[in-house]
């Protein structure tokens, strides 16, 4: 290749750095945008696009207890102009009082991108023409502070794998976790209207306490503790595993679990609207379970089973299986899958069956409105009021009120033998990561 003068030479190898930005700075905002499909991808620098200055609109503190001040306002303002000279942007930046004191340290780096350090973090910052996505990684060999506050006006806020931070508050257009994690003991997340808070796939994220303050919660991943789990958020979409083994509590208005959802110890489930679990998902709990909120339990997956060495057994791979005591708290419930709980006790405002209900023990359990069209079963005082057009099987159960038994076709209405299913909870032991 020829060049007939020096400025000729100068555009083309400019034209050679803003390549190298266009592929390197959006590196992390691609990878999560192919992982998650992020709502507000950030566009790509072009070199044939009108340079145009930028506000860098981005808090780092560790002011974590005003969750109140994480507003428009609140975000520090500063103006970066944007050419083809890299050099001409860094010198703006030793220049800018206000950026040195905001940004300590702050450099544009070869390939385009914004870097400082804060707080034991290393942030880098991809500006586009309409939006920024800011990375958020450890620093090498530095410990992050107790407490961190970060706060992306213009854009998403992507956490990559090894944080080890106590408490941390994120404000993004979306949040976004990539790769493997450390531990962030206590994470809040605040999104946009439309935004969602995601866990990417193969990705982890290891916390004792999680709030979506707005916008949905999704887990393609994994999000786990060996401890006790706290989840809540307005709506929480599960496609991969949530695990705890000693404990856990979620609180959401719509939870639609595809995934797998499981605790050794006892779990609080507070739902406001619905909770679906989708067909093959599972949602299993080792210990007691309490429902509580006006919500509606829609499960439609089926605990499957197979020969083995002659006898049947089943696999714990979906439905919903409770091995302790479950209490519910006067919701609807429709079972399309299977249901199963060893001591099943409180209210249900109405119950639709088609596919197995079934409680070791009944413990005076009441039911203002059922339908049962499929199998139900399992010892001990009910209290009901409805229809049965499917099976009732039992040892010793004993019905109370006013239930119209009605056989049809080849249904068996009430029976007394049945058989118990047997959960092999050892298989849990294998969704452990």
């Amino acid at each position: 290749m020829f060049f007939n003068s020096s400025s000729q030479f100068k555009r083309f190898i400019s034209w050679l750095v803003l390549v190298c930005f266009y592929f390197q700075t959006l590196w992390p905002s691609v990878i999560f945008a192919a992982e998650v499909e992020v709502m507000h991808p950030v566009p790509l620098w072009a070199p044939k696009m009108s340079y145009e200055p930028f506000f860098m609109r981005v808090l780092v503190d560790n002011n974590i207890d005003s969750l109140e001040d994480m507003e428009k306002e609140s975000c520090p303002s500063s103006l970066i102009p944007i050419t083809s000279d890299l050099v001409e942007i860094q010198d703006f930046i030793d220049a800018s009082r206000s950026l040195q004191t905001l940004y300590k340290g702050l450099r544009v780096t070869e390939q385009g991108l914004f870097e400082w350090y804060d707080q034991g973090l290393c942030f880098t910052l991809s500006p586009g023409i309409s939006g920024m996505n800011l990375v958020v990684s450890p620093q090498v060999g530095m410990r992050p502070s107790g407490a961190v506050r970060i706060f992306n006006l213009y854009g998403d806020v992507i956490l990559v794998g090894g944080l080890e931070i106590e408490r941390l508050q994120v404000k993004g257009m979306n949040v976004g976790c990539i790769g493997a994690f450390g531990t962030i003991l206590e994470l809040d997340t605040f999104v946009d209207e439309g935004g969602r808070f995601i866990i990417a796939e193969n990705a982890s994220l290891k916390t004792r306490a999680l709030n979506v303050h707005a916008g949905e919660l999704q887990n393609r991943g994994l999000l786990i503790n060996q401890d006790y789990l706290s989840v809540t958020a307005p709506q929480i979409t599960n496609k991969g595993q949530l695990l705890a083994e000693e404990g856990l509590s979620v609180s959401f208005q719509v939870l639609n679990n595809t995934g797998r959802m499981y605790t050794e110890g006892d779990a609080e489930i507070k739902l406001d609207h619905e909770l679906l679990n989708a067909d093959n998902a599972l949602m299993a709990v080792h210990g007691n379970t309490v429902f509580s909120g006006p919500g509606k339990i829609h499960n439609k997956a089926i605990v499957q089973k197979k020969k083995v060495e002659g006898s049947v057994e089943e696999l714990l791979t979906s439905g919903m299986i409770f091995n302790g005591t479950v209490m519910f708290g006067d919701q609807d419930v429709l079972n399309e899958g299977t249901f199963f709980g060893e001591k099943i006790a409180g209210v249900f405002r109405r119950v639709l069956n088609h596919g197995s209900f079934e409680g070791k023990v009944f413990e005076s359990l009441r039911f203002h409105d059922f339908t049962n069209y499929g199998i139900f079963q399992g010892s001990g005082l009910i209290h009901v009021t409805g229809v049965n057009w499917g099976e009732l099987k039992g040892h010793n159960l004993t019905l109370d009120g006013n239930l119209t038994n009605i056989k049809q076709g080849d249904s068996k209405g009430l029976v007394e033998a049945f058989e118990p299913l047997q959960p092999q909870w050892q298989q849990l032991a294998l969704l452990k990561a």
